[in-house]
C-alpha cells in the first residue's frame, strides 16, 4: 500500500511536469510566433521601404552598380544624397536645391542642358571678348587720329598766325599805294579839269567836219544807190529766179501704190535727190500758187518723203493726205529749195518759231539753214540782198518796241534800240526783196513748198 501509494505520487509529479512543460512550450511556441510575425511584418515593410527607394531592375542598371562601386561606407541613398548635395553647391552655392529652382537660378530654358547653355554662353563671352578687341583697335585708331588731327590744328594754327601777321604787312602795303593813289587821282582831276575846256572846243570842230564828211557821203550813198537800182534791173534781167510757178515744179510722180502709201517719182541721186527730203504733191504746175484771198500759200493735195533714192527715180511715202484728194500719175511736185539742174540761194534773217511754241529763237533758224543746205540749197551770209539772191526767208516778225519812260536806265534803253534796229532791218529787207521781185517766204510758205509736215 504504501509502494502503491509512492508510485502513484510519482505519476502525478510526471504528470504535472509534463503538463507544465507542455505549457511552457505553448507559450514559447506563440512567444516565437509572435517575434516571427513581427519580424516578417518589418521585413515587408522594410522590401517596400527598398522598392520606394530603388527597384531590383534599377539596381541591376550599369549606372546603379557604378554608384555601388564607388559609395565607399556610405549608403546608396546617402551617396546618392551627398552627390546632390555636391552638384546644388556647385551650381546654386548652397545644398539641399531642387533641379527647378536649379533651373530657375541659373535661367535655364526647358530642353535645354547645362553643357548647352554654358556652351551658348561661352560662345557669347568669346563673341564679346573678340568685340571688345575690335573696339579697342578702334579705340586706339581713333586716338591716334586725333592725336595727328591735333598736330594739324596746331600746324594749321601756326600757319594762320603767319598768314595773318603777312596780310597784315599787305594791308599795310596797300593802305600806303591807296593814299599814293588818292593822291595820284586828285592830281588827275585837276589836269583833266584844265584841259576839258579845250578838249571840248576840239571835240565841236571835229564834229563839225564829220558832219560835213557825213553830208558828203549821203549824196555819195545817193548816187550809188541810183547807180545800184540801174545795175539790178539789169541783173534781173538775165537772173534766175522761182516766181513763175512752173519753174518750182521739181519732177512728176509715175506710179501710186495706195495699199502701202508709197509713190514713186521720175527724180534720182543724178538729180541730187538725197533720203529724207520732201516734196509737195499738186494736180499740176497752175495749183502752185498763192491764196488770193488769204494771201498764204496753197497747200498741195498730198505731202511726201523720199525713203529710197535711185538713180533717175525714187521711193517716197506719203506723209501727209488731204481727205477726198488723191494722188495719181502725172501729179506734180515740187520743194521750194532743190532743184534737180541749179542751186538756189537763200538769206535767212530773223528768229523762227518752228517748233510752234510761240518763243521764236535762233537756234530754229541754224535748223532752217541745215534743212537747205540739205536739201541742195545755199544760205548766204549775212543780212543783206545780193544781186543772185533766189529767195528770201524771213522769221516772226519783231514786235515794234513800246515807248520809253523818262527815267530808262542804259540797259532799258540799249534793249529799246536793239528791238528797234531789229524791227527796222526786218522791214528794210521785205521792202528791198518786194522791189527786186525777190520771193519772201516765212515759214508757213516755206514749210508748204517744201513738203514739211512736221520737224
Amino acid at each position: 500500500m504504501a509502494i502503491r501509494a509512492a508510485g502513484g505520487t510519482g505519476v502525478l509529479v510526471a504528470l504535472i511536469v509534463f503538463i507544465m512543460t507542455t505549457i511552457f512550450f505553448l507559450v514559447m511556441t506563440i512567444v516565437f510566433y509572435s517575434k516571427s510575425m513581427t519580424e516578417q511584418q518589418k521585413a515587408t515593410k522594410a522590401g517596400q521601404d527598398k522598392q520606394n527607394v530603388i527597384r531590383d531592375s534599377e539596381l541591376q542598371s550599369e549606372a546603379a552598380k557604378l554608384m555601388l562601386s564607388q559609395k565607399g561606407g556610405q549608403s546608396l541613398y546617402g551617396h546618392m544624397m551627398a552627390r546632390h548635395n555636391d552638384v546644388s553647391t556647385f551650381v546654386m552655392g548652397s545644398p539641399a536645391q531642387q533641379l527647378d529652382q536649379m533651373k530657375q537660378g541659373i535661367q535655364i530654358q526647358d530642353g535645354s542642358s547645362v553643357k548647352s547653355t554654358m556652351d551658348n554662353l561661352n560662345a557669347q563671352l568669346r563673341q564679346s571678348q573678340n568685340e571688345v578687341s575690335n573696339l579697342q583697335d578702334q579705340l586706339n585708331s581713333r586716338d591716334s587720329e586725333i592725336k595727328d588731327l591735333q598736330g594739324q590744328v596746331t600746324q594749321a594754327q601756326d600757319d594762320a598766325r603767319r598768314e595773318v601777321d603777312s596780310v597784315r604787312g599787305t594791308i599795310a602795303g596797300y593802305e600806303q599805294a591807296a593814299n599814293d593813289y588818292r593822291d595820284q587821282t586828285a592830281e588827275a582831276i585837276k589836269t583833266i579839269e584844265a584841259t576839258k575846256g579845250q578838249m571840248s572846243q576840239q571835240f565841236a570842230d571835229r564834229q563839225n567836219d564829220l558832219e560835213g564828211q557825213i553830208d558828203e557821203l549821203n549824196q555819195r550813198a545817193a548816187v550809188f544807190q541810183t547807180k545800184n537800182q540801174q545795175l539790178q534791173k539789169i541783173v534781173d534781167e538775165f537772173r534766175v529766179k522761182a516766181r513763175n510757178p512752173a519753174e518750182l515744179v521739181d519732177g512728176r510722180i509715175i506710179d501710186v501704190i495706195d495699199s502701202s502709201d508709197q509713190v514713186f517719182i521720175d527724180i534720182g541721186s543724178e538729180d541730187r535727190v538725197v533720203p529724207g527730203m520732201t516734196f509737195e504733191v499738186y494736180d499740176n504746175s497752175t495749183s502752185i500758187r498763192v491764196d488770193p484771198n488769204t494771201r498764204g500759200q496753197n497747200r498741195g493735195k498730198a505731202s511726201i518723203q523720199v525713203i529710197k533714192v535711185g538713180d533717175v527715180t525714187s521711193t517716197a511715202r506719203v506723209t501727209r493726205r488731204t481727205p477726198g484728194r488723191s494722188l495719181g500719175k502725172d501729179d506734180v511736185i515740187a520743194n521750194a529749195v532743190f532743184s534737180p539742174d541749179y542751186r538756189f540761194r537763200f538769206l535767212v534773217h530773223g528768229k523762227f518759231d518752228i517748233n510752234g511754241d510761240g518763243r521764236p529763237t535762233t537756234k530754229e533758224a541754224d535748223y532752217l539753214r541745215s534743212k537747205i543746205i540739205e536739201w541742195g540749197g545755199e544760205v548766204v551770209d549775212g543780212s543783206e540782198l545780193t544781186g543772185d539772191l533766189d529767195f528770201l526767208v524771213l522769221g516772226d516778225e519783231p514786235p515794234m518796241p513800246p515807248p520809253l519812260p523818262p527815267d530808262a536806265t542804259d540797259q532799258q534803253f540799249k534793249s529799246y534800240l536793239d528791238s528797234r534796229t531789229a524791227r527796222d532791218q526786218y522791214e528794210e529787207l521785205f521792202q528791198q526783196a518786194s522791189e527786186a521781185q525777190i520771193p519772201v517766204l516765212n515759214w508757213n510758205r516755206f514749210e508748204i513748198l517744201t513738203g514739211t509736215t512736221n520737224r
